[in-house]
């Protein structure tokens, strides 16, 4: 049976999902985006900011692309690797910055895009991973309807996510090959 690693972005999910649960019945109900409405939002914030080698990936229902390809060849599904993220709002603010990640937190060996890879459908991360070199950036934009929710979201660490904020995720292969530490 093939073990799963932690994903950033299901775990965002995850968090805000949860939080949904426990809202008290006396709150007022609100109003997400639709997905034509997020895609109104990021396809500006695209033009905006020069981001023309992002696009809609219907696989994925996210916006993806790959900001930097880095250097050397891409990694094989069983090459070691290491890689950090980022996770801002479309303004700047920083929610989450990560330590470089090299270990697969299940097993304790070295992570290898073949982690990532899922019997059902393809993961963000699999994709990119073996289509980037060392240094390679890839920038994913998650739809509000998909990442956030109609209201306000406290994370753990204090940082409040806006309601409807749509997630930009910088995902940087910071190492590839046997011998992977951060």
């Amino acid at each position: 049976m093939k073990k799963l690693v932690w994903y950033p972005i299901a775990a965002v999910f995850a968090t805000l999902a949860l939080t949904a649960c426990f809202k008290n019945d006396d709150t007022p109900k609100c109003t997400a985006n639709t997905m034509a409405q997020d895609r109104e939002v990021i396809d500006a914030f695209i033009g905006t900011n020069g981001l023309s080698y992002m696009s809609f990936n219907s696989d994925f229902n996210l916006y993806t692309g790959i900001a930097n390809p880095g250097e050397g060849g891409s990694p094989g599904d069983n090459t070691s690797i290491a890689y950090k993220y980022t996770i801002k709002l479309m303004n700047g603010t920083t929610l989450f910055t990560s330590d470089s990640l090299y270990r697969n937190p299940q097993t304790g060996s070295n992570l290898k895009p073949s982690d990532f890879k899922s019997t059902t459908s393809p993961t963000v991360e699999y994709y990119f991973f073996t289509h980037v070199g060392k240094g390679g950036v890839v920038k994913v934009i998650v739809p509000s309807h998909i990442g956030s929710d109609c209201r306000d979201q406290q994370l753990s660490n204090g940082t409040v996510i806006p309601a409807n904020s749509q997630l930009v995720y910088d995902f940087t292969l910071t190492g590839v090959g046997t011998t992977t530490t951060p």
